[in-house]
């Protein structure tokens, strides 16, 4: 798949999220699946709701698959960090979708709201909610998470 530069175009993500929740319905295709949501996250605007929303359905769709979920954590993060200007996403917006996953005890949501963390957290220099919300991290049920949020330094010593 090829991603486009330029504003967030929200009919586009609706049709990644469509496409995504079709092919989930074929076991064998999960693991395609979850890309197409990953790419609609990117077109989700200024709106926490929104991609709070996507990212509690993409993760959904990793139960009972812990590698994937991984694998698909890494993936977010690493679109995160590769953002620049515009598509970077606010800051203040990504906070408030990270947070409310973080606290749910869930393997996927936790290890996407870890990986988010850490982009956010380095992109704005580990600023005092970033630190806060790895600190919370760092207390999740998920063992795999937590080790994501330990991994992650917020200042050289």
């Amino acid at each position: 798949m090829t991603r486009r530069s330029g504003p967030p175009d929200r009919s586009r993500g609706a049709v990644l999220a469509e496409a995504g929740r079709t092919l989930a319905g074929h076991r064998d295709l999960v693991p395609q699946a979850v890309s197409l949501p990953v790419d609609a996250l990117e077109q989700a605007g200024r709106d926490a709701d929104v991609p709070h929303a996507a990212l509690v359905e993409l993760a959904a769709l990793h139960t009972d698959r812990p590698a994937l979920a991984a694998r698909t954590a890494r993936t977010l993060g690493q679109r995160v960090r590769a953002a620049r200007g515009a598509e970077a996403g606010d800051p203040e917006v990504l906070l408030g979708v990270v947070a409310r996953p973080a606290g749910t005890g869930d393997l996927a949501e936790g290890l996407f709201a870890a990986e988010l963390t850490v982009a956010c957290g380095r992109r704005t220099g580990w600023t005092g909610p970033w630190r806060t919300q790895l600190r919370m991290l760092r207390r999740h049920p998920c063992g795999d998470v937590r080790d994501v949020a330990y991994g992650q330094f917020t200042a050289a010593e």
